[in-house]
């Protein structure tokens, strides 16, 4: 009985980190815990350096990332996006960071993390 009850509570445990991931972070492979470079390659890939930023900007704005602007001290990128999924025991956060110059995107990056309480 208590065995059965343990395993019933792990499963709910496993279940609830698997929220969905916003459509842009379909398919990646992920680690408990901290990102994986997946992330970051999927953004390099489909806005590299020289695409337009108003399409990224629209992208993330139809998959609900919250825009939170410049990215206090850092010299790399200054602008951000962060869409945060949370359920009963974990938290799961991918982040976008750009820079741009007339529109264009000079310089991007993914993040990807999960915090399981």
């Amino acid at each position: 009985m208590r065995l059965q009850l343990a395993l019933t509570l792990a499963l709910i445990l496993v279940a609830g980190c698997s929220h969905s991931a916003p459509p842009i972070a379909h398919g990646l492979p992920t680690t408990f815990g901290k990102l994986t470079g997946a992330f970051d390659a999927r953004m390099h890939e489909r806005f590299p350096v020289g695409s337009d930023e108003e399409l990224l900007i629209a992208e993330l704005k139809r998959e609900q990332f919250k825009f939170s602007g410049e990215v206090s001290g850092s010299e790399e990128h200054k602008l951000s996006a962060v869409y945060e999924a949370q359920d009963l025991a974990c938290k799961q956060l991918w982040a976008v960071y750009w820079t741009a110059n007339q529109r264009k995107i000079t310089g991007i990056s993914g993040h990807y993390e999960q915090v399981c309480f």
